[in-house]
């Protein structure tokens, strides 16, 4: 006898699945008829921060692949809307070289798993996970700034767009120095965001005027970090810290101390003038100019990355052995120093 079935399909995923017919418990004798299920298909992606409620809608269409979602280094949740994203979808989420895989079992909550990700939730149109903290946009892995990539396996059907995250550019907020010496050395606390968590294996890399700092640190997850300045001189120079191959800068924010003029002696005979202001160095020369003048001091710069000031009379160069402590200037011919009046500083 020939007779027609009709039944209702679960809820699946994949290709090629046996339909099986049978009659008590007796199975049928052939597995010749399959069924597969739709491919799953990406419509949007969406993100947030973890401290923002809000979602931001990342791209949909034809930006898909290409649109990264932009998360803080504190990490955030992504949410991938779709159809037919199946009852156990796998995701693989690559970060600094290695993968890692999980699959999205029922309608999870807070559940860890493996490569700092976790399983929010998930559904036939609805998939959210959260990422951990993290660093970069995925140039130190493509060689271009492509974003990390989640992979989106539905059984043995994967999506045609896969969607990608791109932790932010640092941001140079402020800094802190007790003193800012020609010479560098000194301790420089940097406020900001995205700096990375604290026990982030790449360090910061931390620039003054071009200079790079030494010895950085950071001092709180992803708000300050800290470095031992450069010698260098100037102000206005720009701070610029640079995680996972990008870089943020604060403009304008560092100047060094000003040199500072503590003492001078000339070759020729001194001839004083009387009362002057505090922190002035008045002296006489022969009006023919052409004779020396030592001044001592501090912050003159360093011999090794800068030339040495001017002076309203002369070009002064290093004394090597006191490096940018100490001047030696040599007074132009037929420009007189007689009667002049030095303040404390150049």
């Amino acid at each position: 006898m020939q007779f027609d079935v009709y039944c209702r399909l679960p809820e699946g995923q994949g290709t090629s699945n046996a339909l099986v017919v049978y009659r008590g418990e007796t199975p049928g004798q052939s597995d010749a008829i399959r069924v597969s299920y739709a491919a799953p298909r990406i419509t949007a992606i969406a993100a947030r921060d973890s401290s923002s409620e809000a979602w931001t809608e990342v791209a949909s269409g034809t930006a898909l692949g290409t649109t990264p979602a932009r998360l803080s280094t504190r990490g955030g949740q992504i949410r991938i809307t779709g159809t037919n994203l199946g009852i156990a979808p796998q995701l693989t989420h690559g970060r600094n070289g290695a993968e890692a895989s999980w699959v999205l079992l029922g309608n999870m909550t807070s559940i860890r798993t493996s490569g700092g990700a976790q399983a929010i939730s998930r559904s036939h149109t609805e998939i959210v996970i959260a990422l951990g903290e993290g660093i970069g946009n995925g140039a130190e892995e493509t060689g271009t700034p492509s974003g990390y990539v989640l992979d989106v396996a539905v059984g043995d059907q994967v999506t045609q767009v896969s969607p990608r995250v791109w932790f932010r550019v640092p941001s140079v907020g402020s800094f802190q120095a007790a003193d800012r010496p020609t010479l560098g050395g000194n301790l420089v606390l940097i406020d900001g965001n995205d700096f990375g968590a604290l026990l982030e294996r790449e360090l910061p890399e931390v620039t003054i005027g071009g200079r790079p700092c030494v010895n950085t640190v950071r001092i709180a997850s992803h708000t300050r970090i800290s470095c031992d300045a450069p010698a260098g001189t100037g102000l206005g120079l720009d701070i610029e810290v640079t995680v996972g191959g990008q870089t943020g800068s604060g403009t304008g924010l560092y100047s060094y101390n000003p040199p500072s003029i503590s003492n001078a002696i000339v070759s020729a005979a001194v001839n004083p003038r009387g009362a002057r202001p505090a922190g002035s160095f008045e002296f006489g020369g022969p009006s023919v100019g052409g004779f020396n003048v030592t001044l001592t001091g501090t912050d003159f710069g360093n011999p090794e990355i800068s030339s040495a000031p001017g002076t309203p009379r002369g070009i002064c160069v290093f004394l090597p052995s006191l490096r940018d402590t100490a001047l030696q200037c040599d007074g132009m011919l037929n420009s007189p120093w007689e009667g002049e009046v030095w303040s404390g500083h150049l």
